[in-house]
């Protein structure tokens, strides 16, 4: 496998399991980097595809979040080998978005929110990795408006269902235990604002 124009991934890298978490958070970030560019700027131009695979050709033109999510997402595969029709479902959601003929926004913004929640098996897999978590938590505002009814408050208790009292003791001591004492303060600051939305 070779590696992406657009990703800081490479083949040596899917074999070291908490890249897997790292993946998600890179995927995550380009959804939320299109939804904002839709909600703010209104500019679907972000949504173009067209110079996928110019590379090497295309070192002048914007790299856009769709650029990198297509390249980011190719790792699935090697990275989630035990969850076929997850990844399935994600590519088919990715393939609507990307090859869509509509420019409606509104019609855009539904294809995000299903490619979100089309990573919510792949959450569950990496929901042991504190980090991932604790970027979920940090991007509760860019989460909200992809989980349609649903918030992050309730994605957290279907990933720890029989355990969710209990995360905040989990990610600090994760924290205290790798020597990142520093972030506990702002972790249950995250986590009382997102008990206090509710």
């Amino acid at each position: 496998m070779q590696g992406k124009a657009h990703s800081p991934f490479s083949p040596a890298m899917i074999w070291e399991k908490p890249n897997r978490a790292l993946l998600l958070q890179f995927l995550a970030s380009e959804i939320f980097a299109l939804r904002k560019g839709l909600t703010e700027n209104h500019c679907l131009e972000a949504l173009d595809v067209t110079s996928l695979r110019h590379f090497p050709y295309d070192w002048a033109r914007p790299i856009s979040p769709m650029n990198r999510l297509f390249d980011h997402s190719l790792f699935l595969k090697e990275l989630f080998p035990e969850i076929p029709r997850a990844i399935a479902r994600f590519e088919r959601t990715f393939h609507k978005l990307s090859t869509s003929k509509s420019k409606d926004e509104v019609t855009t913004y539904l294809k995000l929110q299903e490619l979100f929640q089309a990573m919510e098996p792949l959450f569950k897999r990496c929901k042991s990795d504190e980090n991932l978590i604790f970027f979920l938590l940090k991007h509760r505002a860019d989460i909200g408006p992809l989980l349609a009814p649903e918030s992050l408050k309730s994605l957290l208790h279907r990933l720890f269902p029989k355990n969710f009292k209990q995360l905040e003791e989990k990610l600090c001591a994760s924290y205290h235990q790798r020597g990142f004492i520093s972030l506990i303060p702002e972790l249950k600051n995250l986590l009382a604002e997102l008990d206090c939305v509710f």
